[in-house]
């Protein structure tokens, strides 16, 4: 599990003077979020923002904007990544192999307008880190070719704000075209909750990568040593967990075909994921994704025998009121 640095004065900072709590909230969870993966620099979508603080998009934009406004955060909307300045200042690379990880991890950033900015920033802060960074991404940071760099250096505050206008439209439209059908519900991809792949070459819907985070936390709290991967939709160990939780709601049990229509809906495998978990026997054999779908079949078997019986017994409490009510009488 990733920790990430938070000075002591924090609190002290002259941005924080005469803020709302939320505004201080959103502070500490852009430092903390566990989506970060790398320093200062990392994608986040507002509606994970969201999900993670159980707040609703007006709470966020009034925030965000704040934040936005004090100049604690810079935010790309277009490839949703945000920048922090001060964490650059205070945890970088010490060494070069952790350069040479903080490089692996900011490598599907390199096309963000952000990107030539967070180089800057580390000029003066790490220099080490600075050259590695050039002559990583050289090319990528040519001012020839970057002409959206350059608008970004010119892009005024309302632009910022109007972003924040427009994400709260997309919100709305998405609450709109959920209502469609709750027959397809489970089927239709939410195009305004999907997660870019490192590869970038494959949109996958996030409801799996929700299922994948919850499998990961419901094991952990029967075992906190297991052996689970991160919370990073960037890791490869995550990414193959991922991989068959979308196999699970796409075909269904191993073998399957898509024609064959055995696939589940997400809230059968988060209601599978939950038995599995809650069981004594399961919980210490489903200890991955990947062990979920091949044992899908006997988990769901033996959860809806569980869910006869529990029927069962409520018919014969019925039967022995209605026998002792009919002596009285």
């Amino acid at each position: 599990m990733p920790y990430h640095k938070i000075p002591n004065d924090f609190w002290y900072n002259h941005f924080l003077l005469n803020c709302s709590d939320k505004v201080k909230l959103l502070a500490i969870y852009l430092l903390t979020s566990p989506h970060r993966i790398s320093e200062g620099l990392y994608r986040l979508p507002k509606n994970y923002i969201c999900a993670d603080l159980e707040w609703q998009p007006e709470e966020l934009a009034e925030a965000f904007t704040k934040l936005l406004d004090l100049g604690f955060i810079k935010y790309d909307p277009h490839h949703k990544i945000i920048l922090i300045p001060e964490i650059v200042a205070y945890q970088t690379p010490q060494n070069p192999n952790q350069e040479k990880s903080a490089v692996n991890k900011l490598r599907p950033l390199i096309k963000s307008t952000l990107f030539k900015e967070f180089v800057e920033l580390n000029k003066s802060i790490n220099s080490s880190f600075y050259k590695r960074l050039c002559k990583e991404f050289g090319e990528s940071l040519a001012p020839a070719r970057s002409r959206t760099q350059s608008q970004t250096q010119n892009q005024t505050q309302s632009q910022e704000n109007k972003e924040i206008a427009d994400f709260l439209e997309e919100y709305d439209n998405r609450n709109k075209s959920s209502e469609k059908s709750s027959a397809d519900k489970d089927k239709t991809v939410n195009t305004n909750l999907v997660l870019f792949d490192e590869s970038n070459s494959v949109v996958k819907d996030s409801k799996a990568v929700q299922l994948t985070e919850h499998l990961i936390d419901r094991i952990l709290e029967n075992n906190p040593r297991a052996q689970v991967p991160a919370k990073n939709p960037y890791e490869a160990k995550f990414k193959q967990w991922k991989t068959a939780i979308e196999r699970l709601h796409r075909l269904g049990p191993v073998g399957a075909k898509e024609n064959e229509n055995k696939a589940y809906s997400w809230n059968e495998i988060e209601d599978i994921i939950n038995f599995s978990q809650d069981n004594e026997f399961w919980s210490n054999n489903i200890l991955s994704a990947q062990k979920l779908r091949k044992q899908i079949i006997k988990l769901e078997n033996q959860f809806k025998q569980i869910g006869k019986s529990k029927s069962s017994k409520k018919m014969d409490m019925l039967a022995e009121l209605y026998a002792l009510n009919s002596e009285e009488t």
